[in-house]
């Protein structure tokens, strides 16, 4: 739905089911207007992992990589960290203890990058540039 709609809206919640990241599963969730935690996640978690352990019968599982998108700054104690919880929890119910990577994925569009011609000219830089050192965070970590 819109914004400020009263409308439920919904969540995907998508696994790789292969080393190659070429097979996926993927799980929807409807949660109630204005919801913005997956309060239903520990539930998919424990979906998920059914459908890996399936497709991956001798594989153990070791590490979790969780990106979550739509959680501002200001809202990680209310959204992220409750999740995290929900998330060690359904492992716990699983009988498992993989590492888990939870990255909060926000869109910048105020940040520019551009290729110096000299004499003060820039150009744009190639499509598909990806900055990974000296424009980061140590605490954040974040990759343009």
């Amino acid at each position: 739905g819109k914004v400020g709609s009263d409308q439920n809206s919904y969540a995907a919640v998508v696994a790789t089911l292969d080393e190659h990241c070429t097979k996926f599963h993927t799980e929807i969730i409807m949660q109630e207007a204005r919801q913005e935690r997956l309060v239903q996640i520990g539930e998919v978690m424990k979906t998920l992992y059914k459908v890996w352990t399936e497709t991956n019968p001798n594989l153990p599982l070791k590490r979790i990589f969780y990106y979550r998108d739509g959680v501002a700054h200001s809202q990680f104690d209310t959204f992220a960290r409750p999740e995290i919880e929900d998330l060690k929890a359904a492992f716990l119910d699983l009988h498992i203890n993989p590492e888990l990577v939870y990255k909060v994925v926000q869109k910048r569009t105020r940040t520019r990058f551009a290729s110096s011609r000299g004499e003060g000219r820039y150009e744009k830089v190639p499509v598909g540039l990806v900055v990974d050192r000296e424009v980061t965070d140590k605490m954040k970590d974040p990759n343009y």
